[in-house]
């Protein structure tokens, strides 16, 4: 009995019917109970059943279009079927032979045209409705014109009856087919609010993967920017340490092995470099940088590289360039240079005899042209069910043929996504065991149309020449705007560009900058990012709004201490000219300005340096190493790298040494504040800069240490920063301890015992603090580091040089009552 019931239920289930079906089989149910009721209400009231055969027929052809509609799912022709029989057959027939007007068959009317509007739609709706119009006038018209065609008179009785009986079932009717659509539609919007809920809960779940993903992505994008942090600084190491032994050695054999090093080196840096283009294409943060180039720059340096790969393969390399080709172009010509370097590099590796032919090719459009790259090999060739694999990522083909074979199998993948990058596709035929030829159309904007002409690689000096000249330059017209709160940074940057005869303005905050920037114009500016309370970035914001900046058009080069995945393309976005990491390397530096110069038509006399000037240029020998003393902690190799020559490395770490105890009390006071609203960011500050100082000096491992210290704040790891502060600080004590057998001491201070004079200072010094005399403050600090004083107060006051350092008033006015509370005890114990 229950799965009957079950099965009725059925025909009426919203969700699995649909709207437009339960209606229907609702309207079949009210015609079936109507017809029902009336045959019922004949029999029951003993007068004529005319009508009772007429009812059961049609309850019997409601049937078919039950069944049409939920066995055969034909719920159109049902209800056309069903409209048809009863408005067209079943209501003229009983109005015709159960007495025409005088019955209740307006009634029964007006039910036909309720049911064509509720189960027609569309031009059916428009079709059965006027013809059902047609039906129902023609009738009552027939009725009026020919009375003979109605069946007789009805009874009176008959005539309330049918009247009476009509009235209530159609109305009925009406009434449950109302109801069953409001109860319909409440099942409607429990449906739609179901879904609704599901859709929102589907649509947080993947706004939840995707910021999972998200974070995955930047995690794995932060962790391979450290880890080529980590790995290029040993690799940079090794293959500045190998540049000097191949500036000292006269030995061959040395020399062949140094060469042989720093070839593997470069291999290797070569391989990292390639992991993080990948990673920054994976992220979306690889952008193309246009610039203006020769085409024969490009193709001069890279036929000149693997010209001599391809020669010590012993293979041939053809060099075809169209003589008519353009010039110069508009275009980003260091990824050409990658993406012509990929496709040469796997050339030359997958072959063994024969060789290369490389050609270039191209036509015009409009101001464009479009160049045609094709480089052809005699290598392995590439089966054909491979081809699908050469682009994606990781993938090395034919694996157990070139397992010797060195490579990360990205080259394919980054050059594949570059020209994806530049509206072009790499392209490639290949035929297994015979070569392979990988072409590629890209259009480059026409910067001049004067004709190539015929391409010659012309010979370079051999890198080993031990006769090799450098260039460095004078520049005494040029000035320079120097801005980073380090001090120590500032005096290394002078001196490396001391013998440039350049005029430096060095400031130590972005205040100061912003002034300077108004008073005069400056033909480059060197701006730190990460400084105290105005950083770089945010000064260079100021600087590019105000309208009294003289320096609008100057070039401004960021100076940072952390090269990060697209750090450079993100500081280009923010409006820097260029990007310098520190520890400063001299030729960079050199090289930068030089350029920077050149595109604002400043000229530089170029100075020519051999073998002699090497303590000008920065050549490092083994008797000015030795001169170095050996100190634990340091790594004198490593921090020559940063140096013109060993005296001025060690002038570094003597203004490291004298400005240590300094540094350590400013940084431990910021400790003692991490926890206030911006002590955490304050302590990453400070430890930044002693990081790159200890860095500077080769004081490696401390450096390390100070790095940690200096991600756990930027990170916000307060507990790992309390928990490693107290051992970098004695790490760096050790550094200055070691130190301290090597210096020269110190002038001695003379001893302060005046306690009244002492305790005159803290006072002005507050009264100066509130009304902001800041040239005050500085002239009591500097009468007060002036003597020594009991270890008691002598702390307070190294703490208060640093608080006025950092322009921290309230911790000096606080400092100072400390002080005053100090002294007052002092004097009520004596």
């Amino acid at each position: 009995m229950q799965s009957f019931v079950d099965k009725i239920k059925s025909f009426f289930n919203v969700r699995t019917k649909g709207m437009r079906l339960v209606l229907f089989n609702v309207m079949v149910v009210v015609a079936v109970l109507g017809g029902v009721f009336s045959i019922i209400m004949a029999i029951a009231s003993l007068l004529p059943v005319q009508p009772v055969p007429i009812f059961i027929v049609a309850i019997l052809i409601a049937v078919l279009p039950f069944y049409l509609a939920n066995y055969k799912g034909r719920l159109g022709v049902a209800s056309n079927f069903m409209v048809i029989v009863s408005c067209f057959f079943l209501f003229p027939g009983i109005f015709f032979s159960q007495g025409g007007i005088e019955s209740g068959m307006s009634s029964w009317f007006a039910l036909g045209i309720l049911f064509i509007f509720l189960l027609l739609d569309g031009v059916n709706f428009v079709v059965m409705l006027s013809l059902d119009a047609i039906v129902i006038i023609g009738c009552y018209w027939l009725s009026y014109k020919y009375p003979q065609l109605v069946h007789g008179q009805m009874l009176r009785a008959s005539f309330f009856l049918d009247v009476v009986q009509s009235i209530f079932v159609t109305t009925v009717a009406v009434g449950l087919i109302v109801k069953v659509q409001a109860w319909m539609q409440k099942q409607q919007d429990s449906i739609v609010e179901e879904k609704n809920k599901l859709l929102v809960e589907v649509t947080q779940k993947a706004k939840h993967a995707q910021r999972e993903a998200e974070i995955a992505n930047h995690s794995k994008s932060n962790f391979l920017a450290n880890m080529s942090h980590e790995i290029r600084t040993p690799i940079n190491t090794v293959l500045g340490m190998d540049e000097m032994i191949l500036r000292e050695t006269r030995e061959d054999n040395t020399r062949s092995l140094a060469q042989d090093i720093r070839t593997s080196t470069e291999s290797l840096l070569e391989i990292v470099n390639e992991i993080l283009d990948f990673s920054r294409i994976e992220s979306g943060k690889m952008e193309l940088m246009a610039d203006d180039y020769e085409l024969c720059d490009v193709l001069h340096d890279t036929v000149t590289v693997f010209g001599l790969r391809a020669k010590e393969k012993g293979l041939y390399l053809h060099i075809h360039v169209d003589e008519k080709l353009p010039a110069m172009y508009r275009g980003d010509s260091l990824r050409l240079r990658q993406i012509i370097n990929n496709i040469m590099s796997n050339a030359i590796k997958y072959t063994r005899e024969g060789g290369i032919n490389f050609s270039v090719t191209g036509h015009q459009e409009e101001d464009s042209e479009v160049l045609h790259f094709e480089i052809e090999d005699t290598g392995a060739g590439i089966r054909e069910e491979d081809l699908h694999r050469l682009f994606e990522a990781f993938e090395r083909i034919d694996e157990k043929t070139n397992r010797n074979i060195e490579g990360t199998g990205l080259g394919m993948a980054i050059t594949a996504n570059l020209l994806h990058m530049m509206d072009s596709n790499l392209q490639v035929r290949s035929v297994y065991g015979q070569g392979s030829t990988f072409y590629f159309d890209l259009k480059q904007r026409v910067k001049d149309w004067t004709p190539i002409g015929h391409f010659q690689v012309k010979d370079k000096k051999n890198a080993d020449n031990s006769k090799e000249q450098h260039f460095t330059f004078l520049a005494p017209n040029v000035h320079v705007l120097l801005v980073d709160d380090n001090a120590m940074n500032r005096k290394v940057f002078c001196k490396l560009l001391k013998h440039t005869q350049i005029q430096i303005d060095e400031v130590d905050n972005g205040f100061t900058c912003l002034e300077m920037v108004k008073k005069r114009h400056y033909d480059i500016i060197f701006l730190d990012h990460m400084m105290p309370e105005l950083d770089g970035v945010e000064t260079f914001s100021y600087m590019q709004s105000m309208q009294e900046n003289r320096c609008k058009d100057t070039p401004v080069i960021v100076l940072t201490a952390n090269a990060i995945i697209g750090a450079k393309e993100q500081y280009m976005q923010i409006g820097f000219t260029d990007y310098l990491s520190k520890p400063i390397d001299s030729h960079r530096l050199e090289n930068l300005i030089v350029e920077q110069l050149a595109l604002h038509n400043i000229h530089v006399e170029p100075i020519e340096l051999s073998g002699n000037n090497s303590e000008v240029y920065g050549e490092k020998n083994h008797e000015a190493l030795q001169e170095l003393p050996q100190v634990e902690g340091f790594d004198w190799e490593y921090g020559l790298l940063h140096f013109l020559n060993a005296q001025m490395l060690w002038e570094s770490v003597e203004d490291f040494y004298n400005g240590c105890e300094s540094a350590v009390a400013e940084l431990d006071l910021l400790y003692q504040d991490i926890s206030g609203p911006k002590g955490i960011d304050a302590y990453r500050i400070k430890v930044h800069a002693l990081k790159s100082n200890l860095a500077l000096i080769g004081a490696m491992q401390a450096s390390a240490l100070a790095r940690i210290l200096e991600y756990a704040a930027r990170d916000g790891k307060e507990e790992r920063l309390r928990h490693l502060h107290g051992v970098l600080m004695e790490e760096v004590e050790a550094c200055r301890q070691n130190l301290s057998v090597h210096m020269q001491p110190l002038e001695k201070k003379p001893n302060m015992t005046d306690r009244a004079w002492i305790l005159g200072m803290p006072s002005m010094l507050c009264a100066d603090a509130e009304n902001l005399d800041y040239d005050g403050i500085d002239q009591i600090m500097q009468m007060l580091e002036g003597y020594a004083y009991e270890e008691t107060l002598q702390v307070r006051i190294d703490q208060l040089a640093a608080s006025v350092r950092n322009l921290d008033l309230d911790t000096s006015i606080a400092i100072c009552e400390q002080m005053k509370d100090i002294l007052e005890k002092g004097k009520a114990d004596t």
